[in-house]
């Protein structure tokens, strides 16, 4: 357990990187947050899914 939430976070940390120095295009902040949660919304519940 421990070991899989200690992936999730690096994972989380990663991809907020990763999201900050390579964006897609020119969006406004509000919606450039609404679609990280999203992301990781969907992500954590993948991760909970899975045995």
């Amino acid at each position: 357990m421990v070991i899989k939430s200690l992936i999730v976070v690096i994972g989380i940390l990663f991809f907020l990187s990763l999201e900050y120095l390579f964006p897609k295009e020119k969006i406004e902040f509000k919606d450039k947050l609404s679609r990280i949660f999203k992301n990781i919304f969907f992500w954590l519940v993948n991760i909970g899914i899975t045995p």
